[in-house]
């Protein structure tokens, strides 16, 4: 599965997806949130 992941290139639903050869995300946005009382607080946002 990990060689596969490499070669993964997609247009999908929610924009571009494809990985390097480590695995991690190409040029992607990842979002932290926290819950707290029910709602959802954003705590970071990287842009790779």
């Amino acid at each position: 599965m990990l060689a596969a992941i490499a070669t993964t290139d997609f247009n999908g639903l929610t924009g571009h997806i494809a990985f390097d050869d480590k695995g991690d995300l190409k040029g992607s946005t990842i979002t932290l949130y926290d819950f707290k009382d029910k709602h959802k607080n954003v705590l970071d946002v990287v842009k790779q």
